[in-house]
């Protein structure tokens, strides 16, 4: 027999749930061959103990009824059981089941629960978090956290919590300090003269510095600073490859071709580079 967990936040989108009209939609739509148990999560002292009845084996289905954030919270447990999770949308925005084409009423949706079709989708990790719809960073991430601690729910609530950030947000500085090594003229000049000199100070601060060399390919700088030991220049003429050329290749020098890149593409690519960690995915191999 089969038996559905159906998940209910009764606060979800800054409304209250009617629990006992989801109930009596369960039970107008339920074959004889499936049961169903109801669990109201209440209070987040509640987390593990519903992720603990989802991993329990007890349940051929799990339903989160509630917004994105109910559904996120409900997936992560269904997928390390291994069991299908259907969506009954509560929130103030429903992201994802309308993405998905699900109905947005409450009578609809529970009837496809119980007898839908499953289907798979695909989700995403992020510092170690699923995510199944969206997923944000900076200032976008700041105003989603603040908004899943806040006690009321729903777009007034978001847009208020956004303009106080906004009005109250201060830039920082980056905290570098910068080292001009030259040229310090328009006119011609040797370039390896000043690869030289800039991966040598590189080097023997290992670990400690960065640096950014400029030639008209890029190519020229970046031969000659990478014949010191020590030195892993990498060319990029798009913040991706320097993003991935500081992660997984552990770069300490930047090489742009000026020829080719715009003041604002040069200025997008250093930011990449800066703002990336290194996790030196391929370290071992160069």
């Amino acid at each position: 027999m089969q038996k559905i967990l159906f998940v209910i936040n009764p606060v979800a989108g800054g409304k209250t749930t009617n629990v006992p009209g989801i109930i009596s939609h369960i039970e107008s739509n339920l074959a004889q061959d499936i049961s169903y148990e109801v669990k109201v999560w209440e209070s987040l002292d509640q987390n593990q103990e519903i992720h603990d009845m989802i991993l329990s084996g007890n349940y051929s289905k799990v339903a989160a009824v509630g917004g994105d954030g109910t559904i996120n919270f409900i997936a992560q447990a269904a997928i390390k059981a291994g069991i299908p999770m259907g969506i009954v949308p509560k929130g103030s925005g429903n992201g994802l089941a309308r993405h998905l084409g699900l109905p947005l009423d409450e009578a609809n949706s529970i009837k496809t629960v119980i007898h839908g079709r499953e289907t798979l989708i695909d989700t995403g990790i992020v510092n170690g978090n699923l995510f199944l719809c969206t997923s944000g960073a900076g200032f976008d991430a700041l105003i989603g956290d603040l908004f899943s601690k806040s006690t009321t729910r729903g777009l007034v609530s978001y847009a208020k919590i956004s303009l106080q950030q906004l009005i109250n947000y201060k830039p920082r500085e980056c905290g570098y300090d910068v080292q001009d090594l030259g040229s310090f003229s328009g006119e011609s000049v040797d370039y390896p003269d000043f690869a030289h000199k800039l991966a040598e100070e590189v080097a023997a601060h290992e670990g400690q510095e960065l640096g950014i060399l400029m030639c008209g390919s890029g190519n020229g700088v970046c031969m000659t600073a990478n014949k010191h030991q020590g030195i892993r220049a990498a060319l990029a003429w798009n913040p991706e490859i320097a993003s991935l050329a500081r992660q997984h290749n552990n770069a300490n020098v930047l090489c742009l071709p000026a020829r080719f890149i715009t003041e604002a593409e040069a200025r997008d690519i250093i930011n990449a580079y800066l703002g990336a960690h290194s996790f030196g995915t391929h370290c071992k191999k160069v």
